[in-house]
């Protein structure tokens, strides 16, 4: 990231994360040629291998497999696994020199080798089967294989074409020479129509598919050797010694071209553009352009190491491999979406690192750098653009080399800002340039360069200075006016100046945020961060300003994209919504009202449509030319064009033709190990686990309980997204949530418990959007013997009986203390209620008689009332005392005398007062509901306590009393029609207070609940 130099103090904070340099993610070069440039007709190539490379195919699993002259190569995606001959194994291949592949449409591989005949692939086993010409034992030499009519192959040999029966799994047939002169068969190509092709030494054989005889397919005259045949709709291609022929089928039309070439491979794209491989390099053909060539460059970067292409195959969309004596060589043959100017800058000696950027009247783009100004002519096809860099060695008129920014005012005249020495007037007068220096300015300037040189609608010219404010300037007699801090700009350094819709400045500011500026009031209002307004800018560090088509602002800060609401609030998109950086370089908008943002980490394209910012991010990966973007470097393009330079160069593309392509791709099982060995399949070791399939044909594995240490690799096979792709697993049973692995492919579970199990892999793309594919694997491990359950029943058993027996035993021993406890229990509570009646019985008794007789001797009204207070006193000791007797008497301790009692108790208490009192039955089942004498004692308390409330305040008329039960719950509920009251208004509420204390004691809730004139209810809630 390039930040232009501020040299006036701003934030250390702000500044430290917008200089520190991204971790860069590991990227895989493999598939990483759309960023290297912008021509279609240039191929970029990365050389993958070094062998000698005869044959490529992809398998329906995805595989690519490469056959060498030195064994079978597999390709994963991730690595090449290697398959040779192994002397002392049966299924081994039978040589390493491999000339041809195909697969039958079982998904199995046949394979052509050189001296050893045929073999197969057998992918759900993995091994190799080989399998003996008995016609012809001396046509070991394979060069060529193609599957005919489903179940047959077609062998092509040194010595003749046989036919191979894949159902029975021999050879069944043999046309050998097809004649005298043509015995070595060099390929083999079936048509859509299922007319067969065979290219032999002297020229090229054709059966029809409603024929049963080879005819020959006269070429020229010449019957040179033929060496590849390839299809695409009705037009067949066939590369010879003497250049490439093309027949028409259907015209039945011989065409002829490159006859000085020798051409042994080809891949048509359409019937309008192919590629052929020739001994002297890859020809690239179009309608268009004709043939462009591309040879070995063994010094160059990205070019062929080796001119002999012997195969080409497109292993997935434009993706094509190309292999050579020197391995293999992948380029793509799509153009990229995003391009980039680096053969632009290869060749120039202004910096990539690209800044500020303008369009000028000829719809030719200029771009600042720290070493020059580069002019790019943008005449004609992109492939040949052409570019000059300015700087003070070649224009003596610039003022320094360090480029800032340029624009264009209404007179189509360009304005360079420096970094230093202030800035230059551009006029285009043809192909002229005419340079004008501002001394005056520049001298008040004192050295110091500016930021933007802007033009608004009423004509009126703005400097957005390093540190002096922002400056209104006359270029005919250099007046400046400056409004800064006095002014109440919040920061003196203005990075860009902006006019929306309402002829409005907006000044994007280094730690003042954001300011807008009344150009008749001469004043400012700028919005700076507000910590306790979350709707605030979301920083004060502003880099540009620009507008949506709803002329809502877009303001790019260091912490996001704020977006200006109507009522002035800011709406920020960050991190959270979805973009993989928060510093936002500059904002543009496409026809499609989707928003294009520059970050420290690529590009992205945001939907800000809805409520949710839906966001789509691009990287190198995708072809982006930098992965960290710089400031004023973005342009909307006449064209429709979109630019953005970075610290690696301009990267431009089509906003309206980038769509969001759907990436194909599946996921493989490549290993399966215990205990960090892999697992053999099919093995023969008794004593060794292995497997009945490859792990990727396995859909359940059973493991014994000492098989419990595991480990997983797998792939994605997405070969044109390499790089963008990252794993998700999940062990399910043994984890929860899903994990991501990034781009490791191999995962282990160690001394993993008996039970059952589903290990799964996705995929996530680089917007963290799951892609709908997913790989899955049952897994069993058993359960140790000293596990299993019929081991548990038998613990469970002895257990059991074990247990059983020690209860038994406590049981009764307990049962038998119980009792013998009751019984004292009982037997002393009897003697206790029986003395306690006797003695306090007798003195109460006494007490009465004595009171009783001191009020008929006495005439002293005093005396008299005391006595009869005194009397009262004693006859309410006496029903206590009958209560307490009661209570402890165990033979009551029961529901059935609890109710008894308390009714007869509540009918004493109303039987002289106008109150109806209406009581439930009891029914004398209730004596089998035990209710203990603490209980009993608060129960008979609590609701006395209610009577005796209900006889002085209530004023009621009727008082019920219900009781019910639910279960193991007893509901008991007394209720009075009196006058009610409002808890809330109550002064003296002890007596309340003590019920519902009362209840608590045993376990019981007490709730009250009355309502002024609508009387009360007492409700005990009691678990038997």
């Amino acid at each position: 990231m390039e930040y232009i130099g501020l040299d006036y103090q701003v934030s250390w904070k702000i500044l430290k994360g917008l200089f520190s340099r991204l971790v860069f993610m590991p990227i895989i070069v493999l598939f990483f040629f759309a960023n290297q440039g912008f021509s279609q007709n240039e191929l970029f190539f990365k050389q993958l291998t070094e062998s000698f490379t005869n044959t490529i195919i992809k398998d329906a699993d995805g595989f690519i497999w490469v056959g060498t002259q030195d064994g079978l190569l597999r390709y994963d995606n991730n690595e090449f696994k290697s398959f040779r001959h192994k002397k002392d194994e049966q299924h081994s291949l039978p040589n390493n020199y491999i000339w041809t592949i195909v697969e039958d449409l079982n998904e199995n591989l046949w394979i052509g080798t050189f001296g050893g005949g045929l073999a197969m692939w057998d992918k759900t086993k993995e091994k190799f089967f080989n399998f003996e010409n008995k016609i012809d034992q001396g046509a070991a030499s394979i060069h060529a294989l193609e599957i005919y009519q489903d179940s047959l192959l077609l062998v092509g040999t040194e010595t003749g074409l046989f036919t191979f029966n894949i159902e029975v799994k021999k050879y069944v047939d043999s046309l050998n020479c097809l004649n005298s002169n043509d015995c070595f068969i060099n390929d083999i190509y079936v048509s859509d129509q299922g007319d067969a092709y065979i290219a032999t030494n002297g020229g090229v054989f054709v059966k029809e598919s409603t024929s049963k005889t080879y005819e020959k397919l006269i070429l020229d005259h010449s019957d040179s050797p033929v060496h590849c045949i390839e299809g695409i709709a009705h037009r067949i291609y066939i590369g010879t010694d003497n250049g490439l022929f093309t027949y028409n089928q259907r015209k039945k039309i011989v065409n002829h071209q490159l006859a000085d070439k020798v051409v042994v491979s080809i891949l048509p794209i359409n019937t309008e553009e192919w590629y052929v491989g020739t001994n002297t390099g890859l020809g690239q053909f179009s309608n268009k352009d004709g043939y462009i060539w591309h040879r070995e460059e063994l010094a160059g970067e990205n070019t062929l190491k080796s001119d002999f292409i012997h195969t080409l195959y497109e292993i997935e969309d434009e993706i094509v491999w190309a292999g050579t004596r020197k391995g293999i060589h992948q380029f793509t043959i799509k153009p990229p979406v995003f391009q980039n100017l680096n053969r632009i800058y290869n060749n120039s000696i202004c910096s990539p690192t690209a800044l500020g950027m303008t369009e000028d009247k000829n719809a030719n783009v200029w771009i600042c750098s720290r070493e020059g100004l580069l002019f790019l002519d943008m005449e004609g096809n992109k492939d040949y653009w052409e570019a000059k860099c300015y700087n003070p060695q070649n224009t003596p008129e610039m003022r320094n080399a360090y480029t800032i920014n340029i624009t264009k005012d209404s007179k189509d005249d360009l304005w360079l800002a420096y970094r230093k020495n202030g800035f230059s007037r551009i006029r285009q007068v043809g192909s002229e340039l005419i340079w004008t220096d501002f001394p005056k300015v520049n001298s008040i300037l004192n050295g110091d360069g500016i930021n933007q040189v802007f033009e608004d609608s009423d004509g009126t010219y703005w400097l957005a200075t390093r540190g002096k404010g922002l400056m209104q300037f006359d270029p005919q007699t250099e007046e400046i006016i400056t409004y800064d801090v006095s002014n109440g700009l919040s920061h003196p350094y203005v990075f860009r100046i902006f006019e929306d819709s309402e002829q409005r400045l907006w000044l994007s500011t280094a730690n003042g945020g954001l300011c807008q500026f009344d150009k008749k009031g001469k004043s400012f209002n700028c919005y700076t961060v507000d910590r306790n307004n979350p709707s605030s800018i979301a920083a004060d560090m502003v880099l540009s300003t620009s507008q949506f088509s709803d002329n809502r602002l877009l303001v790019s800060t260091v912490n996001g994209l704020n977006i200006l609401e109507k009522d002035a609030t800011f709406r920020l998109i960050n991190m959270l919504d979805g973009l993989t950086n928060n510093i936002i370089y500059g904002a543009l908008e496409d026809d499609n009202g989707y928003l294009w943002v520059s970050t420290n980490e690529g590009i992205s394209r945001l939907d800000i449509s809805g409520d949710e910012v839906k966001t789509i991010n691009y990287t190198k990966e995708n072809g982006l030319g930098s992965k960290e973007f710089n400031q004023h470097s973005f342009l909307e393009h006449s064209s429709g064009l979109f630019f953005f330079g970075g610290v690696e160069g301009v990267t431009f593309f089509d906003p309206i033709k980038i769509e969001s392509e759907k990436i194909k791709a599946s996921i493989v099982f490549t290993d399966f190990q215990l205990f960090n060995n892999s697992v053999p399949v099919d093995g023969t070791s008794a004593n060794e686990f292995t497997l009945q399939k490859s792990i990727n044909e396995t859909s359940e594995i059973k493991l014994d309980y000492n098989e419990n240490s595991i480990a997983f690799e797998f792939a994605a096979l997405a070969y044109g997204n390499a790089g963008t792709l990252t794993y998700l697993h999940k062990m399910e049973g043994l984890e929860e949530e899903w994990i991501a692995s990034g781009n490791r492919n191999y995962v282990s579970y160690p001394k993993v418990p008996p039970g059952n199990y589903q290990f799964k892999v996705r995929l996530m793309d680089q917007n963290e959007q799951i892609l709908d594919v997913e790989k899955s694997i049952n897994i069993y491990i058993s359960r140790p013997p000293w596990k299993t359950w019929w081991a548990y029943l038998f613990y469970l058993g002895v257990l059991v009986a074990t247990v059983y027996g020690i209860i038994y035993v406590q049981t009764e021993r307990t049962k038998a203390i119980a009792e013998a406890r009751e019984n004292e229990r009982s037997i002393f509570r009897k003697k206790m209620s029986r003395d306690f009646h006797d003695e306090a019985g007798n003195k109460i008794t006494m007490i009465s008689l004595l009171t009783d007789h001191a009020t008929r001797n006495t005439s002293d009204s005093k005396v008299i009332s005391t006595m009869e207070q005194l009397q009262d006193n004693i006859q309410e000791l006496r029903s206590g005392m009958q209560d307490f007797i009661w209570v402890l008497d165990p033979a009551k301790d029961n529901l059935f005398d609890v109710l008894v009692r308390f009714r007869d108790f509540a009918h004493d208490s109303f039987e002289y007062t106008d109150i109806e009192f209406q009581f439930d039955s009891i029914d004398p089942s209730l004596e089998k509901v035990e209710m203990q004498g603490n209980v009993r004692r608060h129960f008979l308390l609590i609701f006395k306590e209610a009577i005796t409330n209900i006889l002085k305040y209530a004023k009621a008329s009727k008082v019920k009393f219900k009781f019910s039960k639910n279960e193991d719950e007893w509901k008991f509920h007394l209720k009075d029609d009196g006058v009610g009251f409002d808890i809330d208004e109550l002064k003296r509420i002890n007596g309340l207070n003590n019920m519902i204390a009362r209840g608590e004691k045993i376990n019981a809730e007490v709730e009250i609940v009355s309502k002024s004139g609508k009387g009360t209810s007492i409700i005990l809630k009691w678990i038997s």
